[in-house]
């Protein structure tokens, strides 16, 4: 029953880009962005999934509880499917206060995690969360934070937990419960091919490159900007002043960020930034 594939990231990583073309090539193309969340894909988050599966509204459980029951959803998400089941997620890698890994080994035996440099997930989080900026940083330097915790209001999902930037990433990286396929939100860019190609392989898929390639072509940026266009896309919140699918590049902090905010950056998460490339050896940035 180990057919749950995590598909892991800090918010505003590629995750999103990457769920797209996985849907494309395990289903229909082209995929429509509004359409790929109606089945498992946000499993591991979603109040409308948890209601479905628990028959009582997850506004009357707190966040523990909450927490401590998303490994018996994805057990029952597992008992339906015989097929791969990939599971968007933001959540850091943890241990629920019961004692259970939040993706029980018996349910999944691997996960994909994508990165991203901070220095880019910062301009455009600012953009999708609607918030300053300095805001930002601040949210990527914080070991407390945690997605959709407003207390005021039920938002869609329910709580994730996710820490600073560099906490999450070390969190996915350095668990060794299960394996583990590492995607640079920068190599996927400049290689798609290799890079997609990768991750079909390690999900078991039938690896086809001319159906690569054709999905590849089919979740290009700019046709999913145009979709979100379109018809809009749910998953752009409510306070983002931009499109969700903004700019699909990378380097464009050093246009957008200040000094003090890349020197921030770079004070808290230098370690994890050279360890995954985005720093050199000798702490210097690298063209990423």
């Amino acid at each position: 029953m180990t057919n749950i594939i995590p598909l892991a990231s800090y918010p505003k990583s590629g995750n999103t880009w990457t769920r797209m073309f996985l849907a494309s090539y395990m289903g229909s193309s082209p995929v429509n962005i509004n359409k790929t969340g109606e089945t498992y894909a946000n499993s591991s988050f979603s109040r409308s999934v948890f209601d479905r599966y628990l028959g009582i509204k997850t506004s009357m459980l707190d966040p523990e509880t909450l927490d401590n029951l998303r490994p018996e959803i994805l057990r029952a998400v597992a008992r339906e499917t015989s097929i791969p089941v990939i599971v968007k997620t933001h959540d850091i890698w943890h241990v629920t206060t019961s004692g259970t890994p939040i993706f029980p080994p018996d349910t999944t035996n691997k996960a994909i995690y994508i990165s991203r440099n901070v220095l880019d997930i910062a301009s455009s989080a600012a953009s999708h969360w609607g918030i300053s900026l300095a805001e930002t940083v601040d949210r990527l330097c914080s070991h407390d934070y945690c997605l959709a915790a407003n207390r005021n209001s039920i938002l869609p999902s329910v709580p994730q937990k996710i820490g600073s930037w560099s906490q999450h990433v070390k969190s996915w990286l350095d668990q060794t419960q299960i394996s583990l396929c590492l995607l640079r939100y920068e190599d996927m860019l400049r290689n798609p091919l290799e890079s997609f190609g990768r991750l079909i392989e390690f999900c078991g898929l039938e690896y086809d490159r001319d159906k690569i390639q054709l999905n590849i072509e089919s979740c290009s940026f700019e046709k999913l900007k145009a979709q979100e266009q379109a018809t809009g896309f749910r998953e752009r919140t409510a306070k983002s002043a931009h499109p969700f699918f903004r700019k699909g590049t990378f380097g464009g902090w050093r246009e957008e960020l200040s000094e003090e905010m890349v020197d921030r950056l770079i004070d808290a998460h230098g370690e994890m930034m050279q360890r995954l490339g985005y720093l050199d050896t000798n702490g210097k940035l690298t063209r990423e």
